[in-house]
C-alpha cells in the first residue's frame, strides 16, 4: 500500500502560510522590525550579488587560507623548507583573489 503524500504537502503549506502570516505581523508590530524587514526585502533582488561578497570574503579564506595556515602552524615546516613557501604562496594568492573577488562582486 502507497502512502500519499498529500498530508506532507499540505502540512508544509500550512507552515508556510503560518510563517508569512507571522512575517506580516512582525511587519506591523513596530518600526524597528518594518524598516529590518524593508532592508530585507530590498536587499532580495540582489541576492546573487550580496552572495558574491559573501563568498569571497568569507568562503574563500575558509577553502583555501585555513587548511594551509593549520598546516603550518601544526607541522612547523622551516622557512628555510619549499613546503613552507608553497604554503605561504597559497595563503597569499589566495587573500588576493578573495579580496579582488570581493571589489568585483561590489563593482557588478
Amino acid at each position: 500500500m502507497m502512502d500519499h503524500p498529500w498530508p506532507q504537502l499540505v502540512g508544509l503549506a500550512a507552515v508556510f502560510v503560518l510563517l508569512q502570516l507571522f512575517a506580516i505581523g512582525l511587519a506591523n508590530s513596530s518600526d524597528s522590525v518594518r524598516d529590518i524587514l524593508l532592508v530585507y526585502g530590498s536587499n532580495a533582488s540582489f541576492f546573487g550579488d550580496i552572495n558574491g561578497v559573501v563568498g569571497a570574503i568569507g568562503f574563500k579564506p575558509l577553502d583555501f587560507v585555513l587548511p594551509v595556515l593549520l598546516y603550518s602552524l601544526t607541522y612547523k615546516p622551516p622557512r628555510s623548507s619549499l613546503t613552507y613557501w608553497i604554503n605561504l604562496f597559497i595563503i597569499v594568492v589566495s587573500t588576493g583573489a578573495g579580496i579582488m573577488g570581493s571589489f568585483s562582486s561590489i563593482r557588478s
